[in-house]
């Protein structure tokens, strides 16, 4: 019996102490939620001002960065960078429509998920692409820099 009353008593004394420490990661997640998805809308402002240095800023460059694209290789970060720059020099006015974007976040580690609706002109003829994106991002000196990308093309797309 008192071993009972013991541990009632245990777990009524703990529960305010787990809860706090649930709305502290939920506010610590949310805060990171907003940074990743105010990094996205910069991610897509240096590429429409063709801001290279920018646009390259916001990647974590080096042997373990990756991407994916259209159904082709693995990229490397070299052939990602490369990739990048031809095409803010080629597409103009681009623009982004993240549909149902998604951004979850496990600690450093966030990965942010929409159904891309990518527009623009090239030599002044409208193109548009519609894209399941996929970007991880990782939290360095409170800094998210994307460490990889996957861009592959999406079916008929539907609602907002």
């Amino acid at each position: 019996m008192k071993r009972t009353a013991f541990l009632a008593v245990a777990l009524a004394l703990s529960a305010p102490i787990a809860w706090a420490k649930k709305d502290k990661e939920s506010s610590d997640d949310n805060v990171a939620r907003a940074q990743v998805e105010h990094r996205l809308d910069e991610i897509w402002d240096a590429f429409a001002h063709r801001d290279l240095v920018r646009l390259r800023s916001y990647h974590l460059y080096g042997p373990g960065f990756t991407s994916f694209k259209d159904g082709g290789p693995r990229e490397d970060a070299k052939a990602n960078e490369e990739g990048e720059a031809m095409s803010a020099t080629m597409i103009g006015d681009p623009k982004v429509d993240m549909r149902r974007l998604s951004v979850q976040v496990y600690g450093d580690v966030a990965i942010a998920t929409f159904d891309g609706h990518f527009m623009g002109t090239i030599e002044g003829a409208p193109v548009a692409v519609d894209q399941q994106s996929t970007l991880v991002l990782l939290r360095v000196d409170d800094d998210w820099r994307i460490v990889h990308e996957h861009f592959s093309p999406l079916g008929a797309m539907s609602g907002p």
